[in-house]
């Protein structure tokens, strides 16, 4: 493939569960990827600052485009859509801010750029409150502004939020934003009346929640 899906999880975590059916998901597809574990940071936030660290790490490693996938998200469908990128970057956008749970990167010295400065707001964050994203939204405005980088705004069935109403198209990644349900097992979660359902993975639970 002309690209690599990465990850990263929390070991000891509810993510080391959920990133096994990421895990599966691409490995039905046959989609090459590489999704490490790593320890637990100190704190949610300072987990998720690590992306841009990481996504640079990756990038100068595989040296070709990668496309970051959060850890509790499956993919669908597959990714051809991504080997006709050719913006710098490739991300969603709501109400004009950045979601990074799918994020798509270019390899060429303005996203490594991108990503070091990405990093460097992450490093010099102090508010406990603001989340990756929104550092990132902050740099992609400024790269943006000085016609450094040229983004590329994703379709929302390559960034969905399983709670959101899909008005058209088709679900090709789906993310469960575990850490909303404080780590209960989806097999619990959802439809737990019904019995056949107990019988599932939470793979295919998670899969018939796309549909």
């Amino acid at each position: 493939m002309k690209f690599v899906v990465v990850s990263y999880y929390n070991k000891n975590s509810l993510y080391e569960k959920e990133v096994e059916d990421l895990k599966k998901s691409l490995e039905d597809l046959k989609i090459d990827f590489e999704i490490d574990g790593i320890e637990d940071l100190g704190s949610w936030q300072k987990n998720c600052f690590y992306k841009p660290q990481f996504l640079l790490e990756k990038l100068e490693k595989f040296k070709k485009p990668i496309l970051w996938i959060d850890a509790d998200a499956v993919v669908v469908k597959p990714l051809k859509y991504f080997e006709t990128v050719k913006e710098d970057i490739a991300i969603r956008k709501v109400k004009g801010n950045v979601l990074t749970g799918t994020i798509f990167s270019n390899y060429n010295k303005r996203v490594v750029k991108l990503l070091e400065s990405w990093k460097k707001r992450c490093d010099k964050e102090k508010r406990k409150d603001i989340l990756e994203q929104q550092c990132l939204d902050e740099v992609l405005k400024e790269e943006f502004f000085n016609n450094n980088i040229k983004i590329k705004e994703l379709d929302p069935i390559y960034c969905f939020i399983f709670s959101e109403k899909l008005k058209k198209g088709k679900i090709v990644i789906c993310h469960f934003q575990a850490s909303r349900f404080k780590g209960e097992n989806f097999k619990n979660l959802f439809l737990k009346d019904v019995s056949f359902l107990k019988n599932l993975s939470s793979l295919e639970l998670k899969l018939l929640r796309c549909k």
